[in-house]
């Protein structure tokens, strides 16, 4: 009976995954939803937590599994994309990173042969110690930029975002005002700190700074998003970004925000560049009050009286005879030692740098992490792996700038909200571990994403604007939006 009713399980265990990848295949944009919708809504748990030691969403099924349950959903959904291109017979022109995808991924293959021709353990080699996060993190790339090819597709998968950021925002600000902010908050739990923070984890600033600016740009379009309903909409969205960002009391949240302000003005239509110019200034003004308000709430118990504003923001990088000294400066200097020691390739993914009285460096972990994401990468990637790295973001870039013309006004704003999102992101990058934090990289791959599923998305459209440019001019706005236009 037992073996019955164990063999009728796995019969109907594989004919649900079969009917399921089927769907899949046939609706491949739908199996982001359930995906970005855990990115959105599940932070990180960990260092902290009011009550740690309770594993996360992200570090669920792992041990029985091997790698955690999101992981696996993320090769499915990687195993569907690709079908789907296999499918469909038209060939999308190649990207511009995706070399840099290739060869960062067989760079990580070399390292897993290493590892297996050696004493280090598998298992430690696919960790998220390693490089197995940029990897996994190109396959989200690709997914996005397979699945989502029109511009109906894109204007539902947006609309989704900016509605669970929205909900994430007020959900946030909420338990800021009347719960005491977020239970995983370090400042008071282990600094003891009266402070309270929206959201400790950076990428939850990062979904706020992407809906902002997103709603940033287009209430410099009121030709495309007319009607009052839809611009206090926006207004609502920019406000909880701003504000969810600023009180996370993370000084690299505060950096990215500025530098993503900057972006801002730069892509900014220059028909409306008087309007971005106004908009910027007056962000950073507010911004530069309330972080600063922010800053002294948080410091003012840390530091010595009399302290400059640069000493009160970075009490933990103490300057003595000109030498910077404290962990954080320690931990980068032994992480550059050990570096030079292995420049080309590194220590390897489950490599450690030499190193001592580091006090967060403890456990099985320690000294295998360092705090910097550019920084992890050349310690176990070595000197290779950090340029290709760098090239990813570099190409993202230049392929944002140079496209920037085939985009119809009317999804620039999603275009460049990748570009702004790197920009976020590059303080986190050079003084934070995103490289071992599965959110992390998945929302990076997000944002690398949106410049090339916007182009891809909306050529047609402009291929036919261009096809009818000897006609009287139309306006081009995503779907969903034209019953707010009239």
């Amino acid at each position: 009976m037992g073996v019955a009713f164990g063999l009728g399980g796995a019969v109907l265990a594989t004919v649900v995954a079969i009917a399921a990848f089927a769907l899949a295949v046939s609706r491949p944009w739908l199996v982001i939803y359930p995906y970005l919708a855990v990115l959105v809504f599940f932070p990180h748990g960990g260092w902290g937590a009011a009550e740690p030691g309770t594993a996360d969403i992200y570090a669920r099924g792992g041990g029985q599994l091997v790698f955690p349950l999101v992981t696996w959903y993320l090769w499915g959904m990687a195993l569907v994309a690709l079908v789907c291109g296999r499918l469909d017979r038209a060939q999308a022109a190649p990207l511009n990173i995706a070399r840099y995808f290739w060869l960062f991924a067989a760079l990580f293959a070399g390292q897993l042969v290493v590892a297996a021709l050696t004493d280090v353990l598998m298992e430690d080699a696919v960790s998220m110690i390693g490089l197995i996060g940029v990897v996994n993190m190109s396959l989200f790339f690709f997914v996005l930029v397979s699945v989502v090819r029109t511009p109906a597709q894109l204007d539902r998968l947006v609309q989704f975002l900016l509605i669970c950021i929205a909900a994430r925002g007020l959900y946030g600000l909420a338990r800021f005002a009347f719960f005491g902010g977020d239970p995983v908050n370090p400042y008071a739990n282990l600094e003891e700190i009266a402070i309270d923070v929206t959201f400790f984890d950076v990428n939850d600033s990062l979904l706020a700074l992407l809906g902002a600016f997103i709603a940033a740009m287009r209430l410099l379009q009121p030709d495309t998003f007319a009607g009052r309903r839809v611009r206090v909409q926006y207004l609502a969205l920019l406000a909880i970004g701003f504000a969810t960002a600023v009180l996370s009391s993370r000084r690299q949240v505060w950096a990215g925000l500025l530098l993503a302000i900057a972006v801002y003005f730069f892509v900014a239509p220059r028909e409306h560049r008087r309007a971005a110019i106004g908009g910027t200034l007056a962000a950073l003004g507010v911004a530069v009050v309330a972080v600063a308000a922010v800053a002294y709430q948080r410091f003012e118990s840390v530091v010595a009286p009399g302290a400059t504003f640069l000493e009160m923001l970075f009490p933990d990088f103490k300057s003595s005879a000109g030498v910077m000294q404290g962990a954080r400066p320690r931990e980068l200097a032994y992480v550059v030692e050990t570096i030079l020691r292995h420049p080309v390739f590194g220590v390897g993914p489950a490599g450690r740098y030499d190193g001592y009285g580091i006090p967060w460096q403890v456990g099985e972990h320690a000294y295998q992490f360092v705090h910097s994401g550019f920084g992890h990468v050349a310690l176990k990637g070595g000197l290779v792996g950090l340029a290709l790295f760098v090239a990813m973001l570099l190409a993202c870039v230049a392929f944002t700038w140079r496209k920037r013309a085939e985009i119809p006004e009317a999804y620039r704003s999603v275009y460049f909200a990748g570009v702004a999102g790197l920009a976020f992101l590059l303080p986190t990058l050079a003084i934070s571990t995103p490289l071992t934090e599965i959110r992390s990289m998945q929302l990076l791959g997000l944002a690398l994403a949106l410049p090339y599923v916007t182009h891809r998305a909306t050529r047609t459209l402009m291929q036919a604007s261009a096809s009818t440019s000897l006609q009287p001019a139309r306006r081009i706005a995503p779907a969903g939006m034209a019953s707010h236009e009239s």
